[in-house]
């Protein structure tokens, strides 16, 4: 805003005074004293009474001194309210004359005017402005500026809650919505409106501050607030309405205002959703809200049993895709939090906020689907067909959200919800068999529900399935039933289109009615090259709707799935090259999520069965009753290696790494990543082919990530099968080259817990990839030890040296052998009170049928027998010099002659005559001299030559 009058009268004074100063040659000590910033409304109110309530200027004593000019200045900056400028010349004043009566009068009032100012910017003083600052807007605003500002912290915004912040601010909320209008150019009330609404919505996150705003959250405020408010305000309202009411479940502690409060605030947000062309930035809010807002079960129950639940099950027939995308989400919450069964939420989930389980006793599903079904063939019986769409989109939704209340509604004893859906089909346009199709297919994963699908639309399912999309539309034309123009030589390419779709969706409903009837699943797999050709079309066809083509995927996940077809689905290049583009194609949706599930059927090794699953498995096959599928040829070790071979050359690690890392990847996802790579780098003959392509492509980011997450973002299944991933893909790289700037560490890190599970499989492959971890040279080695080590690897490795497997036994004690280049692991070996650890390493030397065992066992001795003490128990045992003699045998090899020789030579160099009286005695002397000349490589010669010398020194050689 412009300065007043007496404004550019204080500013030309402040330039004299300035001016005078740098004629005397006095520099002052702030910029901002000789420069004060144009003062706003504010700042001339504040001048205004600060220059009539405050002390009166003082005329110096001697005008035309230093001093009294600066106080000149001061007094000019006071009255424009630039306080730390005018507080620096009076300090400069001061300075100059201390006993000055003027500059010390001037000081105290500068410093009652900062101290009026530091109470009026508390939260209680904020909070007084606005509510009795109406006649001065821009006290006003700065205030709610500074309001919202200090709620950004927590322990701020407790402050302003414990002030009463909540009723004020909600209060002058709402006298603004009906304040009259000004004009827009000296308006500053939506400033001031996404002001408050700001500070609102940082106080309603936490749940402490959230009972003072239900008060306030009347249906009919809250439509008030959303019909006057612009969208981005609007937003802010929605954050607020649903986080005041989140926190309150039903408990017997919640204010009787709660529930109310959430009827009102998910009725005003439906009713939003449901209105013709919502706003996007509105609907998402809602949303969002939606999912938070409803948290008492009882008013879940009353929501579906209320006329208002109509509104909810129109949601899915929106014409606005991301809310038809999230309506199952939101039913599936809305069910949740009634105590319906839900298919979307996890069994395993720990949120302390989701809602028990009921007892069968009180269970409201029945009721619930009864008030579905009510709700459901209403619409179904419309005679407009927009509505009879929206009918099987909502049975779609209430499916996918829980198919136990969708399969309640339709399977109850008085439904005829099939039946009429079945009558419809061969009426009904192209779009409506879709979704009825679509539909009935997600009721299907009920076994009862699949017996009434195929009962009773089976047959006309498969008809629509074997029909030709073109031809399909020819003949609705030809019908006149498509809307293209009769007698069209070709069909409208949209009608082919959708007749596509009808086909996909036909397939998927096909693929989960086939493993319980032998009918269907002979028609749909007779011609699987069709079936497959089918599927290729819908799913690389850039005219395909993205319904179309997850269904075609899914259906593809089914195909995938059986052995017979499995290496038929690898073969086909384009297809697989569509499944992999989809899993990194933002747009891609389910379908994303469906072609990692190819993925995975594709590369999945038959479970390794237990000698006892294995005796069932034969006995089946004797009795006839066994799967030919579970046992198909396409399953065998071999053909999955050779389909992991085609998959990781055509860049499948590349597409699941980057599925992975898509924003919508949820926790059962990144587990099928996990599982795939596992699957893709598992088999140890074409590991060079698949191990190094999954480091270049990215794998081991992903697989750490997944392997350390939270259980918010992988299951514990998906954390396992990272870790197996990265062990094998450690036992065969090189990782200075492969895990670069500290991965290493990361990696074995992450490879521990398989030393302490139960497949001894899994530990023999954690063993060999921590030993090459290990094994690395300088300071990255060292830093692995010892992080290992501070894991307790060691402890680990030392456990499985017990164990029964020779290979487990061979690993782990390699594993010991690099780990004791760690000075705290040499320690507990080599330290006096360890010489069962000692013993044990003298027996593993001594298992003739293992020379991969004794060695790593020798070399472990050679390693400690460079502590004396180490050396006094290898001594001190009745065949410990005798099994490290026996290791001299000219048969044992090069390796394990250099390793006693070395354990030798550092006992007798010792000093300790006895000891090499015993080296004698066992024949260690003679062995030694045999190993002299012939073909004895250099470096062991040497060593067998140090020894020899080292007893000769002692003179028990001649």
């Amino acid at each position: 805003m412009a300065a007043t009058g007496d404004e550019k009268a204080l500013e030309r004074e402040v330039e004299k005074c300035t001016q005078l100063l740098h004629t005397l040659s006095l520099s002052t000590p702030h910029a901002a004293a000789t420069t004060p910033p144009p003062p706003s409304t504010s700042t001339a109110s504040t001048a205004s009474n600060a220059s009539t309530d405050a002390t009166p200027a003082h005329a110096p004593s001697t005008p035309d001194s230093a001093v009294s000019i600066l106080l000149r200045r001061a007094n000019a900056l006071r009255a424009l309210d630039c306080l730390p400028s005018a507080l620096a010349d009076v300090r400069r004043a001061l300075s100059l004359d201390a006993s000055n009566a003027d500059a010390q009068l001037a000081a105290r009032a500068l410093l009652q005017d900062a101290t009026a100012r530091e109470s009026a910017h508390s939260p209680a003083g904020l909070l007084t402005t606005l509510s009795l600052a109406s006649d001065a807007p821009q006290r006003r605003l700065d205030a709610a500026e500074r309001l919202a500002a200090l709620c950004a912290e927590e322990s701020a915004a407790a402050t302003v809650a414990r002030a009463g912040g909540v009723d004020v601010v909600a209060a002058c909320l709402v006298s603004l919505l009906s304040a009259p209008t000004v004009s827009p150019k000296h308006d500053s009330t939506p400033r001031l409106r996404t002001l408050l609404l700001r500070t609102l919505a940082r106080l309603a996150d936490a749940a402490q501050h959230q009972r003072p705003l239900l008060a306030h959250l009347s249906r009919g405020a809250l439509d008030a607030l959303l019909a006057t408010l612009p969208p981005s305000d609007a937003s802010l309202a929605i954050h607020v309405a649903a986080a005041s009411t989140s926190h309150f479940s039903g408990a017997e502690s919640d204010p009787p205002e709660s529930a109310p409060a959430q009827r009102a605030v998910s009725r005003a947000l439906v009713a939003l959703l449901v209105a013709d062309n919502p706003n996007a930035d509105l609907a998402g809010a809602a949303l969002a809200g939606l999912a938070r807002c409803v948290a008492n079960p009882a008013v879940a129950r009353d929501i579906i049993a209320s006329a208002e639940y109509s509104n909810w099950l129109a949601l899915p027939a929106s014409p606005v895709a991301f809310i038809r995308d999230a309506a199952p989400s939101v039913l599936a919450k809305l069910y949740a939090t009634a105590g319906i069964a839900s298919a979307l939420a996890s069994s395993s989930s720990t949120n302390p906020s989701t809602p028990k389980p009921p007892t069968p006793a009180q269970d409201p599903t029945p009721l619930a689907a009864s008030t579905t079904l009510a709700h459901i063939t209403a619409l179904l019986d419309s005679p407009s067909p927009t509505t009879r769409l929206a009918s099987l989109r909502a049975l779609h939704a209430v499916a996918q959200a829980s198919f136990p209340l969708a399969t309640h509604s339709a399977l109850s004893h008085d439904s005829a919800l099939l039946d009429d859906i079945a009558a419809l089909l061969d009426v009904e346009p192209p779009a409506f068999r879709t979704a009825a199709i679509e539909a009935a297919g997600e009721l299907c994963r009920d076994a009862k529900a699949r017996k009434a699908v195929a009962t009773k639309m089976g047959e006309a399912v498969v008809t629509m399935y074997i029909a030709d999309p073109a031809k399909a539309a020819a003949q609705a034309q030809a019908r006149g039933k498509s809307g293209a123009k009769p007698g069209s030589a070709k069909p409208d390419p949209a009608v082919v289109s959708e007749y596509a779709t009808l086909r996909a969706a036909c397939a998927l409903t096909l693929a989960k009615l086939a493993p319980d009837n032998p009918s269907i699943r002979d028609t749909l797999y007779r011609d699987a090259a069709r079936l497959l050709a089918a599927l290729r079309t819908t799913i690389t066809s850039t005219s395909s709707t993205p319904r179309a083509r997850a269904d075609a995927v899914e259906a593809l996940a089914y195909l995938s799935a059986r052995g017979e077809h499995k290496d038929l689905v690898a073969a086909d290049t384009p297809l697989l090259k569509a499944v992999l583009a989809l899993c990194s194609d933002a747009d891609a949706g389910p379908a994303a999520f469906g072609a990692v599930g190819v993925l995975a059927n594709l590369a999945a090794y038959r479970p390794r069965m237990t000698p006892e699953q294995e005796q069932q498995r034969k006995l089946k096959e004797l009795a006839k009753e066994a799967d030919p599928l579970e046992m198909h040829a396409a399953e065998d070790d071999a053909r999955v290696a050779a389909r992991g071979v085609r998959l990781v050359k055509a860049g499948a690690v590349a597409a699941v790494v980057a599925a992975a890392r898509r924003r919508d990847a949820s926790a059962i996802m990144r587990t099928a990543v996990a599982e795939v790579v596992r699957d893709l780098v598992t088999d140890q003959k074409s590991a060079r082919e698949t191990r190094g392509v999954a480091v270049q492509q990215g794998a081991v980011p992903v697989l750490l990530s997944i392997a350390g997450g939270d259980e918010t973002r992988v299951t514990p299944a998906g954390k396992e099968a990272a870790r197996q991933a990265l062990a094998l893909v450690s036992v065969s790289v090189d990782p200075h080259l492969a895990f670069k700037g500290g991965r290493a560490v990361d990696v074995a890190l992450a490879i521990v817990p398989l030393l302490r599970g139960d497949s001894e499989l899994r530990q023999f492959e954690a063993l060999l990839a921590l030993t090459n971890l290990t094994s690395m040279e300088g300071d990255d080695g060292s830093s692995v030890r010892a992080r290992v080590t501070d894991a307790g690897a060691h402890r680990d490795a030392e456990t499985l040296q017990f164990s029964e497997h020779p290979l487990v036994r061979r690993a782990s004690t390699e594993l010991v052998c690099n780990m004791l280049n760690d000075p705290r692991v040499f320690e507990s070996f080599a330290g006096s009170q360890s010489p069962e650890r000692l013993k044990l390493l003298l027996a593993l030397c001594s298992v003739d049928d293992d020379l991969q065992l004794m060695r790593a066992a020798s070399g472990c001795l050679a390693i400690l027998s460079s502590d004396p003490r180490a050396c006094a128990m290898v001594a001190g045992q009745d065949r410990g010099i005798l099994y490290v003699v026996e290791l001299l045998d000219p048969a044992a090899g090069p390796e394990l002659h250099h390793r006693a020789a070395e354990v030798l030579k550092n006992v007798a160099e010792c000093g300790r005559r006895d000891w090499c009286e015993k080296i004698k005695a066992q024949g260690g002397v003679e062995a030694l001299r045999k190993l002299v000349g012939g073909s004895t490589p250099k470096i062991v010669l040497e060593t067998v030559l140090g020894a020899l010398m080292a007893l000769k020194k002692s003179g028990v050689m001649g």
